[in-house]
């Protein structure tokens, strides 16, 4: 195992709170926040409502399945989004969360696994598991109920859509990943499929997650079920190909996959969460030269880290976890944090200069300088 190095990019965090999401001890799936609130699902198919503090503001309850997917609108912080195995996708308005305000229904009872929305382009698109022979992106109008949609796309992807992501300045660009081990980029322009796939990025194995990143959206993340991770421009080509995340665990920074990432625009920096199967959290900084350590919190959980929501510009983070707990950290300096600060490793350390990615070129060279 190679240990990697410690940079100081970001404070210290410390776990302000903890609490079960339910005595039953359901898992913890999804996690996501805006400034006001936090919205957490579990297995037992319901959604919670939080606010910043961890304290509880409502459940929602409509899904008869597997929750598989949360996101907030970027135009609207009041509206959840969510879909599930059951083949529905609901719109939630937090300030009457009795029931769904809109749904929108998969085709025979489709399970979805994913789904994106694109307020700006009117869009929702859903991805499906695979039926038979085939896998679907469903897509819709994000302003109306729906019991069909209004295209599917099929012949690009070969199995579980596994995530969606539309971009986040091109608000008819659509990123999919799938455990065909393809992830794709979508113009939607024509609503055809051949037309409109604009790039496919083969990873070599089932993709497990999937993100755009960089000043204008102009990269891709990928981590795969294997624990590989890469990087990728937009078009396609192949930036950086770190290999297995699990080559760097160490007794002090265990790691045995990726949880998720998160990028920084203020500082133009990409962050990786990697748990251990123990609960343990690190946060990792990808950088050109590759993976640095920033810090590694030993008592995040007491079982595999689900999902980790981070607000750079708060100094804070809310995880989930499968031994179905919450916790929220805030700067170890933060006066209203009690627990004791994050102990991180004491080695000498370096600041590096932003990741500067769009100096990389098209083809085979991978993280040019």
């Amino acid at each position: 195992m190679t240990a990697l190095p410690h940079v100081n990019l970001l404070p210290p965090l410390a776990k302000a709170k903890d609490l079960l999401f339910s005595i039953n001890g359901e898992y913890i799936f999804d996690v996501v926040a805006t400034q006001n609130a936090i919205a957490v699902s579990a297995s037992d198919n319901q959604i919670k409502i939080y606010d910043p503090l961890l304290n509880l503001q409502g459940s929602l309850i409509a899904h008869t399945g597997t929750i598989s997917n949360l996101a907030f609108l970027a135009t609207d912080p009041n509206t959840l989004v969510s879909s599930a195995r059951d083949g529905n996708v609901f719109a939630w308005d937090l300030r009457r969360p009795q029931s769904p305000v809109i749904t929108w229904k998969a085709p025979n009872r489709h399970s979805i696994l994913s789904h994106a929305v694109s307020p700006a382009a009117n869009l929702l698109a859903a991805g499906t598991e695979l039926t038979g022979a085939d896998a679907y992106i469903h897509f819709y109008d994000l302003r109306h109920a729906a019991t069909a949609p209004m295209h599917t796309f099929s012949e690009s992807v070969a199995d579980d859509v596994t995530q969606l992501h539309f971009h986040p300045s091109v608000p008819t660009r659509l990123l999919s990943g799938s455990t065909d081990g393809v992830a794709c980029v979508f113009d939607l322009v024509h609503w055809d499929e051949d037309e409109d796939l604009a790039g496919s990025m083969p990873s070599g194995s089932s993709v497990n997650k999937v993100g755009w990143f960089g000043p204008t959206g102009e990269y891709v993340w990928m981590s795969t079920h294997i624990e590989t991770f890469s990087v990728w421009s937009a078009e396609g080509d192949l930036l950086k190909d770190f290999g297995d995340v699990r080559q760097h665990s160490t007794a002090s920074t265990p790691i045995d996959y990726v949880v998720g990432c998160e990028y920084d625009a203020a500082t133009q920096r990409l962050y990786m969460a990697a748990g251990s199967h123990s609960g343990s959290l690190s946060l990792l900084h990808v950088s050109l030269d590759g993976l640095q350590h920033c810090q590694t919190l030993p008592t995040a959980h007491t079982d595999v880290v689900r999902s980790v929501s981070l607000d750079f510009t708060e100094g804070r983070m809310v995880s989930g976890g499968e031994d179905a707990k919450m916790a929220l950290w805030k700067r170890a300096d933060d006066p209203t944090v009690t627990a004791a600060p994050v102990v991180t490793p004491t080695a000498t350390a370096t600041r590096p200069a932003p990741a500067r990615l769009h100096q990389a070129r098209k083809a085979a060279a991978p993280y040019s300088r």
